[in-house]
């Protein structure tokens, strides 16, 4: 979870190892949608192009709180919840859960949300750490370190609300 990039990393894993032996081995898998490399070189090309835009608009900001917030907004201006056609269940595919879909623009769920934020904070040297839990749910979201030296949630997903003014509301944001 520490970095972001590795979007094309599998949800599983394997570990072996033998009596005989204190080594063990971990093996990680790439997500089918991912394993072509070509494609993940063209979904990287695309990350840094978004990175460097979004970082270019708070590149003299000096405060962890503005940029925070700046990112906060861009990201729920930029997307919309991913849904799946029926527009109550949540979209399944993997853009979703990872920060293609919020660069891509296509959308994404809780998981998209904050490792976009968390991508971008880390971009910019902002100390975060990428959460997930149960909230009702699986969700997941950020914890920020601010200016303070105090640590505050930040929930993107949840203050990313279609029916309110501009479609934000704060009720989630660095508390």
């Amino acid at each position: 979870y520490d970095n972001p990039m590795y979007y094309w990393l599998g949800r599983s894993y394997y570990y072996y190892a033998t009596r005989e032996t204190i080594v063990g081995y971990v093996c990680l898998t790439c997500d089918a949608n991912y394993i072509n490399g070509s494609e993940r070189e063209k979904y990287n090309s695309l990350l840094y192009e978004a990175v460097e835009e979004y970082f270019s608009i708070v590149e003299n900001e000096d405060s962890a709180y503005l940029t925070v917030l700046a990112y906060h907004n861009m990201i729920a201006n930029a997307i919309d919840y991913a849904f799946e056609a029926d527009g109550v269940t949540p979209q399944d595919d993997r853009w979703a859960y990872n920060v293609i879909g919020v660069f891509s623009k296509k959308g994404a769920v809780c998981e998209g949300y904050a490792k976009a934020l968390q991508l971008l904070l880390n971009f910019s040297g902002i100390e975060n750490i990428y959460v997930s839990g149960y909230a009702g749910g699986r969700h997941a979201w950020n914890m920020i370190k601010l200016d303070d030296g105090k640590w505050y949630w930040c929930d993107t997903t949840w203050n990313d609300d279609p029916s309110a003014p501009d479609g934000i509301t704060y009720d989630y944001f660095c508390v």
